[in-house]
Formats: structure tokens, C-alpha cells, sequence
């Protein structure tokens, strides 16, 4: 069994928990598998799409990583938690209200490259440890500030907008952003850019890469088209969640280079370090890459029928 569950994660667990929650039901249905795992945490408080990857597809991670994110969340003004979310212990309190002019004014800033700091309560590592781990252990005398300075990184917003006002002094907004944002640093960016404080009081991921919101389902509903032995109606075929790279076709002659780790002539087309969908006889192959004037697999991703040609 190879391909990716379109999943909902709840408020509540971790990825990691419906991660085993998958294991379970295969095996309890009589399909284990050895390899699952997810494509992008989701922090617990938070909810939406978490691909889950099974056998093969689990080596597909990096590339489905690189797929471009959409969030919906909630912004609380005037109330600062540790976490940025709800979920964390209040630091700071302010009373200023926020207007709707004044967010719109400042978002379009934000759209591009930004350098930003990840909270530390993430599961970014620094210094062996993961930071939620430094930032809960009281023996921990560091200084939070430079280990965020220190772990900073540039991510990509492509698009910020304001939805409407849910509440006094709450809002709801759209991300559209590149892999490795975080809404909750968002959240402290915006806020002190209106010169005030806030935290995330909701966020859901409405789409990762190819996958949305509307086509996922919920670990009961997996269950059920387990159960009613409907596994193709609900397993995204690897090459079908690759849709966003190019595809090319090989002739015959190149499956048994490639197969054995060779490199084949370059269609024609194929841009140099362009990573592409490979196919032989109309059937997936892996995923390749031009070097020079040859293409070479980087990965296999062959099924049992060419196992058995």
C-alpha cells in the first residue's frame, strides 16, 4: 500500500497521535504498514489538512513539504500568551483597540520575503533539544530571545488578507504562505506593527500543497471506507499528489539505466535542476532530475508491477 490520506486533525492531539491512529485502523483492518507518517506538523491546538503518507509515499516528504500552505486564523488583540495561542500562559494584557482600517493598512506589508523568528514553543532544535522542550524545563537558563534570533529564517507570505471581524477586538484572517511560516509569529508581527499585543485564539490549515480542506476527512471517515474495503476512493496515488511537477516520458530503452541507478538522455524541455515526474510505459517511476545532459532518478518510487517485469 503506497499513497497519501487526506486527513482533518482535531484540536487536541498531536500529528504524531493521528499519525498511530492510522497505523491502528490498517492494522486493525488487516493492512498493516511499516512506514506512515505525516507531511508538516500542526500544532495541537490547531486543526485542518495533515496529509498522511503510507509505505513508499513516506519518502516523499521533502517534496511535499515544499508545497505552498493556506491558514484561516483568528487574531485576539489586547492578550499575549507565551505559545502565541490560547493554549499558553497570559504574559502581557493591553488595552488599545484595534481598528479594521488600521489591519488592512499594515497586511500588504507583510506579502514577500519576511525574516521570522519561530516561537519557542516549536519543534525547531537548538542545541539537541527540541525549543517546546528548553522553554517548559525550569533548569533551562537560556535566553529565549537569542535562541529565536538564532534559529530566524526566511519564509515567504504570498498573500495576507483580513476576512471580517468575528468579535471586539478579534479578527479573521487568510494566509497563503511558503512551507516553514508560523502563523503564531505572524500573529506577534502584526501585533506590534499596530503597537499592541495578541495571541491566535484559532487557526486552521485549509490546504497543503495539493490538498484541501474540502477533499479531506476525518479518521472515522477513513474507518468507514476501510471497513467497506473502498481503500481507492480515499488513497491520493503518489504521482496524482506530485501533480505540481512536470511530467516526462521515457522510451523503453531507458527503464533498466534508470532502474539500476543510471542516468538516460534528457527530453528535450527539461530545464536544468528541474525536478520531474518520470514515467515509463505510462507507468510512474519516481521523481528525476536534469544534471547536465542526462537525467538521473533521485527517487525510486517503483511499484510491484515493475518489480515483477
Amino acid at each position: 500500500m503506497n499513497g497519501i490520506f487526506n486527513l482533518i486533525k482535531p484540536p487536541g492531539p498531536s500529528s504524531n497521535d493521528l499519525v498511530s491512529d492510522v497505523k491502528r485502523l490498517l492494522k486493525a483492518r488487516g493492512m498493516p504498514v511499516k512506514k506512515v507518517g505525516h507531511t508538516g506538523t500542526l500544532d495541537p491546538g490547531a486543526a485542518g489538512v495533515l496529509p498522511v503518507c503510507v509505505g513508499k509515499a513516506t519518502r516523499l516528504f521533502d517534496y511535499l513539504l515544499d508545497g505552498e500552505k493556506e491558514y484561516v486564523f483568528e487574531l485576539c488583540f489586547g492578550v499575549e500568551t507565551d505559545t502565541f495561542d490560547s493554549y499558553g500562559r497570559v504574559t502581557a494584557r493591553d488595552g488599545k483597540r484595534v481598528e479594521r482600517a488600521e489591519i488592512e493598512a499594515i497586511l500588504p506589508g507583510f506579502v514577500g520575503e519576511n525574516r521570522q523568528k519561530p516561537p519557542i514553543y516549536s519543534a525547531l532544535k537548538f542545541g539537541g533539544k527540541k525549543l517546546y522542550e528548553i522553554a517548559r524545563d525550569p533548569k533551562q537558563l537560556v535566553d529565549e530571545t537569542d535562541i529565536r534570533e538564532k534559529k530566524a529564517r526566511v519564509v515567504t507570505i504570498h498573500a495576507l488578507d483580513l476576512l471580517e471581524q468575528t468579535g471586539e477586538n478579534r479578527y479573521l484572517l487568510r494566509m497563503r504562505c511558503s512551507k516553514g511560516t508560523y502563523v503564531r509569529t505572524v500573529c506577534e508581527d502584526v501585533a506590534n506593527a499596530l503597537g499592541t499585543v495578541a495571541t491566535v485564539s484559532f487557526l486552521l490549515r485549509s490546504r497543503s500543497g495539493d490538498f484541501a480542506l474540502a477533499d479531506a476527512m476525518t479518521l472515522a471517515d477513513l474507518d468507514q471506507e476501510l471497513a467497506a474495503g473502498a481503500i481507492e476512493r480515499v488513497l491520493t496515488p503518489m504521482d496524482r499528489a506530485l501533480g505540481g511537477y512536470v511530467r516526462v516520458d521515457l522510451a523503453d530503452g531507458c527503464f533498466e539505466r534508470l532502474r539500476n541507478g543510471n542516468a538516460v538522455t534528457c527530453p528535450e524541455g527539461l530545464q536544468e535542476a528541474v525536478i520531474a515526474r518520470v514515467y515509463s510505459r505510462d507507468r510512474f517511476f519516481g521523481l528525476g532530475e536534469r544534471e547536465g545532459d542526462g537525467l538521473r532518478l533521485r527517487c525510486v518510487l517503483r511499484d510491484e508491477e515493475f518489480e515483477r517485469d
